[in-house]
């Protein structure tokens, strides 16, 4: 190689630079701050450096990292503003009760695509979120932590894995914590190298890859004693050359290297590759070249949370001041108070009836603290958007502008957000559909055979949350009000009706409001209504014109039968003479 270097060696030398960098840059201080006021759970900023290599704690939710966080931690407004906007960002953006996005062709032009191929989309769709929905899968806790540290530090990981064999799932959802992430970007921003370095036991390394590791974590792994001490493992992914990709069939020949690290050890554990980035970010902000990283809601409400965090602690020493005063006794008596009710305390008392202890009064006013706090705490709610769902608290009654110019509010205030988060989402239905396009599941004969029009196109996901229809709500009301207004005038001019395209319009009022496609025919099945109901109408008319035949038939045999009562004669019908009835009138 051109360094003289062999690739684990140059990989760890990147890694050690970045996180260099990572720290000059303030990365690691601004998130270890977003994670005491916002996420004390999280445990993956605890790294120490030892003999030049990182040795990390495991990321998972530690019950000491949270004491230690949370017992100086005095306001809790932070924290309740982080879980309500993490659950109000994943209900209106990824909603767990219902289908939060579609499928299209990716077609620059923006042809619709027919009833028939929607109606594979949907098919394909469902899958999707069948999937995700299977607690195999592991997607929604998955989900919902990559977008709690999306809320409280800006940025979200999340690791999509391919399964082999006849798993029950296709591929399955790893969290990855912001603290374990180091990547780069090229001149568009999007992810170029990316490196997880993680703590692992040695028993957990051992069980994963057995004899590729050193005899040091296989001899740790192998000791009760040492066994669950952590192993440092980096994870990298890198553009593998095209040169290198030449002639080289299955994963040693795809766009991504993959390699696993014994970072301590500088050993390589193994390489394969992967056709698509595995990693996916979901991102609060906007990176750019020279920042790889984004910005959470929480960074421009740091200064306000610490400052009441602060106030918070002073307001509960006046409180217990007001509360429970200091003491102050007289002369060198220094008997133990008992405050309790009903407690006698003897020689408190001089001989003329003075009380020889007395309170310290500060004259601190408790209440105007909490005023001042609870103008604070205020700020902190609107600074993390918490006031956007406090509103159905606070105005339970509602009329229907009102919630329409609320929930505008709301599409407006975290569109941004949304779009971003559309980029991240999009990544991952891409990995979704190469894996399964890999595995066979839109061929001929599969049980998600696509049509032979989609064969060989690009598919791209079509976003239908409640947040983005907010945004492309507009369109849909604005077509509802034309068409009232078009009824109106229609009411002195019927032809105005004439104009209106209804299966346009039908088609927008579908799709603004989330209706799945097969909720309408296609083309070939309306035609073949149209003939049906062709076929109905001749038969019916058909079934009336016998049904006429019939009465004409029955009334005329009627009135032939009586014509031969009364003894009139017939041409070629044998006169049989009066009736019996006929006979006795003329008798009479």
């Amino acid at each position: 190689m051109p360094t003289g270097k062999t690739i684990t060696e140059e990989l760890i030398d990147e890694v050690r630079s970045l996180m260099t960098e990572r720290i000059k840059q303030g990365w690691d201080t601004y998130w270890r701050s977003c994670m005491r006021y916002a996420l004390p759970t999280d445990a993956s900023f605890d790294v120490l450096l030892n003999r030049g290599s990182l040795s990390s704690v495991t990321a998972s939710i530690s019950h000491t990292t949270a004491y230690r966080e949370t017992k100086t931690l005095y306001d809790q407004t932070s924290l309740w503003a982080i879980e309500r906007l993490t659950a109000g960002l994943v209900s209106l953006k990824t909603p767990e009760s219902t289908n939060w996005h579609g499928l299209n062709v990716d077609d620059p032009f923006g042809n619709d695509a027919s009833i028939s191929e929607e109606s594979w989309f949907d098919r394909v769709s469902r899958y999707l979120f069948k999937v995700r929905g299977n607690p195999m899968s592991g997607f929604w806790p998955t989900h919902k932590a990559a977008v709690r540290s999306t809320c409280a530090m800006g940025d979200g990981f999340f690791f999509i894995e391919e399964k082999l064999g006849n798993a029950r799932v296709p591929y399955t959802y790893e969290f990855v914590p912001l603290g374990e992430c180091y990547q780069t970007v090229d001149l568009k921003s999007q992810t170029q190298r990316f490196y997880r370095v993680r703590g692992m036991t040695a028993e957990q390394a051992a069980k994963r890859w057995g004899k590729k590791l050193s005899k040091r974590i296989l001899d740790m792994a192998n000791d009760p004693l040492t066994r669950q001490n952590t192993v440092t493992i980096v994870h990298a992914v890198v553009p593998r050359a095209d040169a290198a990709r030449a002639g080289v069939f299955g994963v040693m020949g795809a766009k991504w290297a993959s390699y696993y690290i014994d970072m301590d050890d500088s050993l390589m554990i193994e390489q394969s590759g992967f056709w698509e980035m595995p990693y996916i970010q979901h991102s609060w902000g906007v990176k750019t070249p020279s920042r790889s990283y984004s910005e959470g809601p929480l960074a421009l409400a740091l200064a306000e949370i610490k400052s009441l965090n602060e106030m918070s602690k002073n307001e509960l020493i006046s409180s217990q001041q007001a509360v429970r005063p200091p003491l102050a006794t007289y002369g060198d008596n220094f008997t133990r108070i008992n405050l309790n009710a009903g407690k006698i305390n003897k020689g408190l008392v001089s001989g003329d009836g003075k009380m020889l202890v007395q309170p310290i009064m500060t004259h601190t006013r408790p209440d105007f603290a909490q005023a001042v706090l609870e103008t604070r705490r205020n700020n902190v709610r609107e600074m993390l958007y918490l006031n956007l769902w406090q509103i159905l608290i606070d105005q339970p009654q509602q009329t229907a502008t009102q919630a329409l110019l609320r929930a505008q509010e709301k599409g407006d205030l975290l569109g941004p957000v949304g779009i971003s988060f559309n980029h991240s989402l999009a990544s991952m239905v891409d990995r979704e559909m190469a894996i399964l396009g890999r595995k066979g599941a839109f061929e001929q004969g599969a049980p998600l055979e696509a049509p032979e029009e989609l064969a060989d196109a690009d598919v791209a996901p079509i976003f239908t949350a409640p947040l983005d229809r907010m945004r492309n709500m507009e369109e849909v009301l604005g077509a509802q009000r034309t068409v009232a207004g078009m009824m109106e005038v229609a009411a002195f001019n019927p032809k105005i009706m004439d104009k209106l395209n209804t299966d346009e319009y039908a088609e927008m009022l579908r799709k603004g409001n989330g209706a799945p496609a097969d909720l309408f025919y296609d083309d070939d099945q309306m035609a073949a209504n149209s003939a049906s109901e062709d076929e109905m109408a001749q038969l019916r008319q058909q079934l009336e014109l016998a049904q006429q035949g019939g009465d004409a038939a029955t009334a005329m045999g009627s009135g032939m039968r009586a014509m031969q009562d009364a003894g009139v004669p017939m041409p070629g019908v044998v006169n049989r003479g009066p009736s019996d009835a006929v006979t006795a009138a003329l008798a009479a």
